[in-house]
């Protein structure tokens, strides 16, 4: 597998070719780990030109945090639909609007897929419906982000705290969401040593099976940790419960010692292993940005001021915390990446 993927570095035919086989993901990893990153960043753009991937570059924009008003939350909406920025939607921070001005989640997602014509991209979504988290997760600073060190949950020791029991009030509207969507995020984490970061495997096959139930896109999060195993783990979990995108964090769960190179190095290893042929991030500093960029990477996700990803892609340590607009700043980065895009 090695000399075949240093081949499609440059040639087109052995590229076509991998394109086509069954891959192994240890070989796939294995080969790309020995590349240099300049020969990482030329086959991940590679697999990244149409027809062997999707060669189109875009931001998906997080609207909605917990305290927004509900005016502000559908105005955050119809901008991103304006721009035409597919809008990813946190399933708590719906719900938790509605509970303000006496609605349920639903109702606010049905009011938004009312008023846009831009995907609805749905996450934070698990077995019961809509997650509902307490207040000092749903407003969290960013502090894992803005410390910067490498975590494998949050730097407070917190667990994967959940509010049951108002996720069960609305658990039979949990099919309706997904049939408003235009995809599903889950989150396979938990698989890779980051217990204390996302709910259990069983929720993310869960909702995996609804989403293909309602024939909707799957999307798979996943971290690049220790740039090895785990990244191995990642793509072996995604794959299983039928990920058409990968989903790759960086920032502070990337523990790798040369983080540009690991973040570029899974991104590269996505663009082959993706079944859907596209590959996004929705938590990467400023240099694993440029970097997954030259890689392949071909999904941003990003936020308005108070929603989590808005700190969480193209901010360094320091710099990312809540109430960023990361969204321009997105937008300028892939634009000095890709100026003639």
């Amino acid at each position: 597998m090695y000399d075949l993927i240093k081949n499609a570095v440059h040639d087109d035919d052995a590229a076509i070719e991998i394109s086509k086989m069954d891959k192994d993901i240890t070989s796939v990893v294995d080969a790309i780990s020995e590349l240099s990153l300049e020969e990482t960043m030329k086959l991940g753009m590679q697999f990244k030109r149409f027809p062997l991937g999707c060669d189109l570059t875009e931001v998906v924009a997080g609207t909605c945090a917990s305290d927004l008003e509900l005016m502000d939350l559908l105005g955050n909406c119809r901008l991103s639909d304006m721009i035409g920025a597919p809008i990813h939607i946190c399933a708590y921070a719906f719900s938790d609007i509605g509970e303000k001005f006496g609605m349920t989640g639903l109702e606010v997602m049905q009011k938004v897929h009312e008023v846009v014509d831009v995907p609805l991209d749905l996450d934070h979504f698990g077995e019961n419906g809509a997650m509902r988290l307490p207040k000092n997760i749903s407003g969290c600073g960013g502090e894992c982000y803005n410390k910067g060190p490498a975590f494998t949950e949050c730097p407070r020791g917190r667990i994967h705290e959940r509010l049951i029991d108002k996720e069960l009030e609305q658990k039979d509207d949990k099919e309706e969401w997904v049939k408003l969507s235009s995809s599903v995020a889950v989150n396979v984490t938990c698989e890779q040593t980051g217990d204390g970061h996302a709910a259990p495997l069983r929720e993310a096959e869960d909702i995996a099976k609804l989403a293909k139930k309602y024939g909707r896109g799957l999307e798979s999060i996943m971290f690049v940790g220790d740039g090895y195993d785990e990244v191995i783990t990642g793509f072996e979990k995604s794959i299983e419960i039928g990920a058409d995108v990968i989903v790759v964090e960086g920032g502070p769960f990337n523990r790798c010692e040369n983080t540009t190179e690991a973040f570029a190095k899974t991104i590269a290893a996505a663009r082959i292993l993706s079944p859907g042929k596209v590959v996004a991030t929705n938590g990467a500093y400023e240099h694993e940005v440029r970097a997954g960029l030259r890689a392949g990477l071909n999904m941003v996700i990003t936020g308005f001021p108070k929603n989590h990803h808005g700190y969480m892609c193209g901010y360094e340590p320091g710099t990312a915390r809540r109430g960023k607009f990361g969204l321009p700043r997105i937008i300028q980065i892939i634009n000095e990446e890709f100026p003639n895009r």
